[in-house]
């Protein structure tokens, strides 16, 4: 029950029919994911 604790994807397929592809690498990701959390609990208030 609850959240689901991660996911991920392989976006070959929205690269494929769509012409899409990630602009961030997994490690620019994270490093931007982590420097939302303060922003996030300033947003939200948790």
């Amino acid at each position: 029950p609850g959240d689901v604790a991660g996911a991920y994807t392989v976006s070959r397929r929205a690269k494929d029919l769509l012409g899409w592809s990630a602009e961030l690498t997994q490690a620019d990701g994270i490093r931007d994911a982590i420097a939302w959390l303060p922003e996030r609990k300033k947003i939200l208030g948790y």
